[in-house]
């Protein structure tokens, strides 16, 4: 079993390579769009200046490669950050109700993500979900309020966020903008709560430097 510093270790590099990864993909899929605008704007290629793929084709075989590859990714992602391990122990509640928080800027884990998370927050409990694109692999989540406690003040790329973590999974920590963990927390009326440190689930276990 690796220890705590070849875990973060594998972690930072796994992080590292999904990022190259969606750069890859995104530029992929701009020299798709690229590829099929010049299509259109030229027309048919002629025969003569077309040895392989007619252009039309290619745009397909590109659009549907880039498409493979953005499914294939999700559930691996969703397995690296912890989502999954979430889902798993937190399922779905029936009722998916209460206030939307949209996430412009966030993290699951160590896996950064912009505009893709979605939290409700209900009367019971606290719901986590995707956007309909990022869903494969993402199941959505419903975490009691009670098991739900949030630290503040901290720092991630220079914006001052909030962390909420769960007591089933204390290791994975939830990223979010400080003003919307703010008002996610007052959501719970009283349910959940902002701690320390040294105060959270698992504190003890994992003391940091």
């Amino acid at each position: 079993m690796l220890n705590p510093d070849e875990q973060a270790l594998r972690k930072d590099i796994t992080s590292a390579f999904l990022a190259a990864g969606t750069r890859f993909l995104a530029a992929l899929l701009v020299c798709v769009a690229e590829v099929g605008a010049q299509a259109t704007t030229a027309g048919e290629v002629p025969p003569k200046a077309n040895s392989g793929m007619p252009a039309s084709i290619s745009f397909v075989f590109l659009t549907v490669f880039g498409l493979a590859i953005f499914i294939a990714v999700q559930p691996i992602v969703s397995y690296l950050s912890g989502w999954r391990k979430l889902a798993k122990l937190y399922p779905q509640s029936d009722i998916m109700e209460g206030q939307l928080f949209r996430i412009t800027q966030g993290a699951v884990g160590r896996l950064r993500n912009k505009n893709v998370m979605r939290l409700r927050a209900g009367y019971s409990h606290l719901h986590f979900s995707m956007l309909r694109l990022f869903s494969i692999g993402h199941a959505p989540f419903s975490v009691p309020w009670s098991d739900v406690t949030g630290t503040q003040g901290k720092y991630f790329l220079f914006h001052r966020v909030a962390r909420l973590t769960m007591a089933k999974a204390p290791s994975i920590r939830i990223t979010v903008p400080a003003d919307v963990g703010e008002r996610v927390i007052a959501a719970s009326r009283g349910q959940a709560r902002f701690v320390d440190d040294a105060e959270k689930p698992g504190a003890a276990q994992k003391p940091r430097g």
